[in-house]
């Protein structure tokens, strides 16, 4: 995993290729996400806190970076940091989260 890192971190398309991996996951569970993909492992991709902070340092727009963290499938309270590591209000946040769980229904 280390090698494929270390590759992602040179090439010129790492965000392109995380943010399109993100997209084709969405929904999946961990034991559905393979290999390194925009330098991030399956692990690291399921993380919402490593996400967030790797979205924003490939400077990925906010509306965006959320997008994505509410389509992690994880639990509120996990993807709460994530959140709060772009910088929402506890008020944004509570707003997604009713906006989410609507949407689940």
């Amino acid at each position: 995993m280390k090698v494929a890192q270390a590759i992602c971190a040179d090439c010129p398309v790492t965000r392109d290729c995380l943010l399109s991996t993100l997209v084709f996951e969405r929904g999946r569970s961990y034991y559905s996400r393979f290999g390194v993909a925009g330098g991030l492992t399956p692990a690291q991709r399921c993380a919402p806190i490593q996400v967030a902070t790797s979205l924003t340092a490939m400077r990925v727009d906010r509306p965006r970076i959320v997008v994505e963290l509410l389509a992690l499938p994880v639990s509120d309270d996990k993807v709460i940091p994530g959140l709060q590591a772009i910088g929402l209000s506890d008020e944004e946040i509570t707003l997604l989260l009713a906006e989410r769980a609507i949407a689940d229904v």
